[in-house]
């Protein structure tokens, strides 16, 4: 009996020698995965698409209704719509900034460079062409600028932000665009309080 005690008492331990260690690796395991949240990977939200499918839109409802307050309008406001629309009031400022002053430098430098001497109503052809072609490339320039860069951001995983509707303090804002009766366009901003 000595012998099946003594024999047992080593076969013992080594099993629990064995056992003991994988039971805290597994438990040193489970607590290092309970200390590090699972962070859900970042969305990189982007709209810009929309943004230079509606300036091209405006720009030919311009063309066929042969109207400078719609494209001038519609160019302006168009971009800072989509940004307010998504909450983002300040690339909304820079938007507005981008889209006047590209087609103003654009139009100078236009008629700096088509400065010539053959006059028709005290402009040069070539200062009336460099204008429109400098406004033209302006406006190209900072619709493109605005829907690469400006109209993109990221958002955690599981962010419960509803894009298209701005909401502070209780009051919900969202942009609206419509035809009148009459053929015009009306911008708005339409919401709850």
């Amino acid at each position: 009996m000595r012998i099946a005690q003594s024999v047992s008492m080593p076969l013992r331990a080594s099993c629990l020698s064995f056992v003991l260690p994988l039971a805290m690796l597994t438990l040193v395991t489970a607590q290092s995965s309970a200390a590090v949240p699972h962070r859900p990977a970042p969305t990189t939200v982007s709209y810009g698409s929309y943004i230079v499918a509606v300036d091209a839109a405006v720009v030919a409802s311009a063309i066929t209704l042969e109207s400078e307050s719609v494209l001038i309008a519609g160019y302006l406001l168009n971009g800072p719509i989509f940004h307010i629309g998504h909450g983002r009031v300040g690339q909304a400022f820079g938007s507005l900034v981008l889209r006047a002053a590209l087609p103003s430098l654009g139009m100078l430098a236009g008629l700096a460079i088509g400065s010539g001497e053959s006059e028709v109503l005290g402009a040069s052809d070539g200062e009336v062409m460099g204008f429109g072609i400098g406004g033209v490339l302006g406006i190209i320039a900072a619709s493109t600028i605005d829907g690469l860069l400006l109209a993109r951001y990221t958002v955690a995983e599981g962010d419960d932000q509803r894009r298209g509707i701005m909401e502070v303090g209780g009051v919900s804002a969202s942009p609206t665009i419509a035809r009148t009766p009459c053929g015009r366009w009306r911008f708005g901003l339409a919401g709850t309080f």
